[in-house]
């Protein structure tokens, strides 16, 4: 049976740094290893993960970009390059930032969760179970939309994150089973995950 794992790359990131206050988790192997949480958690013995999407955007650049904006998305970057694209099952998809001046931080992705939707909707035609990584509620009509269609649905998230916790509850309702993240997600890594390395 296929599987696909859908990540929100900032929502991840968030649970690692703000929730466990890890400095610099290491996000493939809590990608497999979040596979591994779900394996134990599922009925089906015989899963094969397909491909991880990764979804996120680098930071904000005005035109020209300033010194500290150049040297922030050069390091996102890097880090994208270093840990993510090396291993064969992982794809990154990137939205784009924006700035906004009436927010607290000043800037929001956007494209991240219309992305999110589309891969949903895509794959559902492609694999028997699929694996959420958000806790963004925009994800719920495509979610209830494949919800006949078969596909085994999992979210995997963190209640914990005070803003996404009326999302997630919404989305709880949108699929078939619910994965919490532990710190262990990001820390340990799997001896057992199929870390294919490119």
């Amino acid at each position: 049976m296929k599987c696909i794992i859908i990540v929100d790359g900032a929502y991840l990131q968030k649970i690692a740094v703000e929730v466990y206050g890890l400095k610099n988790p290491n996000l493939p192997h809590s990608l497999f290893n979040i596979f591994d949480l779900y394996k134990q958690n599922s009925d089906s013995n015989n899963l094969n993960l397909l491909k991880i999407r990764f979804h996120d955007s680098l930071p904000f650049m005005s035109k020209p970009g300033t010194d500290d904006q150049i040297k922030r998305f050069n390091k996102k970057q890097d880090v994208f390059q270093k840990r993510l694209l090396n291993y064969s099952d992982i794809e990154i998809e990137y939205g784009r930032c924006v700035r906004i001046h009436d927010t607290q931080n000043g800037y929001v992705q956007k494209g991240v969760d219309v992305n999110i939707a589309i891969d949903i909707l895509v794959y559902s035609h492609h694999v028997d179970h699929m694996i959420i990584v958000s806790g963004d509620s925009d994800l719920e009509p495509a979610l209830k939309h494949i919800k006949g269609t078969g596909v085994k649905t999992a979210l995997v998230c963190s209640e914990t994150i005070k803003e996404y916790h009326d999302s997630t509850l919404t989305l709880n309702n949108s699929v078939n089973c619910v994965c919490k993240l532990r710190k262990e997600h990001f820390i340990n890594s799997n001896k057992n995950a199929r870390l294919r390395v490119r």
